[in-house]
């Protein structure tokens, strides 16, 4: 598929409605000799609001069923009339909302029905309405139907604006065709739009994800050719790009570049460089560049860490990293379960070797995430880790544990601790409240 980087040549572009409850027989009813027995039926008062729009629902319900079976049996010219009653009625559907309902209750009319309100739209001179049709259609995964819709109204008058043209851009280049997303950027400018940063971004974004650097740097090229400067975002585009194709020294020149320019590397830009680092096995170089961010005042994130933790798991050095485990604890940066679930892949690849896990304070935290997170499977691995190892567990997480362990009917786990614990002394006659808990079977 050809890569168009010139812009010489533009182209064109079921809700179920709630039962009223059933009013129960009286229990008691009262009689008299003189009186007929009467059965007093109690009041139920509702929200005069919920009732409205059930029965509105209700309706547009019946409606949207009538409105089906026209469709289908082709009589457009009742099918247009009940349609103008919806959007016009005392409690109105917007045409987005109607195309949506109407979608789900009969998908397989969708597009017929989509070319029919469409139509309707452009008649009735509703610009804005079709633009909302637009969206809905797009979000259908439809681009090339939202693009026509978009066309349609650009033909009888709408002008859109660039918000609307880079949304058609972010659709075409999801889709892989970067083809038409230079036309879609072709047709913008024809109309007197200029492409802006968002733009660019997205186009150099696709080729970057394409592997094709050659054309990213192109549109690079051209971006500042038409006076929109790259910001932090399109630096950290490249670097991620060239970090796919494994060219690192690439990345390294990107972030001279963006410093050379006035613009400050930022946590996404640092994290880009070490995941490809780490990737590429490169764990020394991957450790420098996170110094050298944190020298920089740029503060690291869980998704760097994890990222630091995950390349050291990979090649069997648990050691270092745990070290950036504890350092981002120390550091108040919350881990998260890929956090945790990497460093027991880690020992569990490693065999469980002895000497090669966390300190025992980190084992406790361990234990005490993975009990906070329901997953006392995963916070038993770390107390068999920690017992293991020579370190005892703290009374808090036992108890914890054992707690957690039981209410899912782990019971031999559960008293597995318990035997474990009592050996090691752990007894009712421990002052700590979570001993006791524990040594009670």
């Amino acid at each position: 598929m050809a890569k168009r980087v010139s812009l010489s040549h533009l182209s064109k572009l079921s809700f179920t409605p709630q039962k009223k409850l059933q009013t129960p027989a009286s229990l008691c009813t009262l009689s008299s000799p003189d009186k007929t027995q009467i059965e007093e039926t109690p009041t139920i008062h509702t929200n005069d609001k919920n009732e409205s729009f059930i029965h509105d629902h209700e309706c547009h319900q019946q409606q949207l069923q009538k409105l089906s079976a026209f469709i289908q049996q082709g009589q457009f010219v009742p099918a247009e009339n009940l349609t103008t009653s919806l959007l016009f009625s005392k409690s109105p559907l917007a045409p987005s909302d109607l195309f949506t309902l109407f979608s789900h209750n009969s998908p397989s009319l969708k597009l017929v029905f989509s070319n029919f309100l469409l139509s309707l739209l452009a008649k009735s001179k509703m610009h804005g309405e079709a633009l909302g049709l637009y969206k809905a259609i797009r979000k259908e995964g439809r681009i090339e139907k939202a693009d026509e819709v978009l066309q349609k109204e650009i033909e009888k008058g709408f002008v859109p604006d660039e918000v609307v043209y880079n949304t058609i851009v972010n659709g075409y280049c999801r889709m892989g065709d970067t083809n038409k997303a230079i036309s879609t950027v072709e047709a913008m400018e024809k109309l007197g739009l200029k492409p802006d940063c968002v733009t660019f971004n997205t186009l150099i974004d696709k080729f970057c994800q394409l592997k094709e650097m050659k054309y990213a740097k192109e549109w690079v090229k051209l971006m500042r050719e038409k006076g929109v400067a790259p910001n932090v975002e399109t630096y950290n585009i490249l670097i991620n790009g060239y970090g796919r194709m494994c060219q690192l020294d690439r990345c390294f020149v990107i972030i001279e570049e963006m410093e050379n320019s006035g613009i400050k590397p930022n946590v996404a830009s640092y994290g880009s460089l070490i995941n490809s680092l780490c990737k590429d096995g490169k764990l020394l170089e991957a450790d420098l560049t996170f110094r050298d961010m944190i020298s920089r005042g740029v503060l690291p994130n869980v998704l760097i860490y994890n990222m630091l933790i995950d390349g050291y798991c990979t090649v069997g050095k648990l050691k270092d990293a745990f070290r950036f485990y504890d350092e981002m604890v120390e550091g108040e940066t919350r881990p998260t379960i890929v956090t945790y679930n990497t460093l027991m892949n880690g020992l569990c690849k490693k065999g469980r070797t002895k000497g090669l896990g966390p300190k025992a304070d980190t084992y406790n935290l361990l234990i005490g995430e993975y009990c906070e997170q329901k997953d006392f499977v995963g916070a038993y691995f770390w107390y068999r880790e920690m017992f293991e190892n020579n370190f005892l567990p703290s009374f808090t997480a036992c108890n914890e544990l054992v707690i957690g362990l039981r209410e899912q009917g782990r019971l031999q786990e559960a008293d597995i601790i318990c035997s474990e614990m009592k050996a090691k002394g752990m007894d009712d006659s421990s002052s700590d409240e979570g001993v006791a808990a524990v040594a009670k079977v």
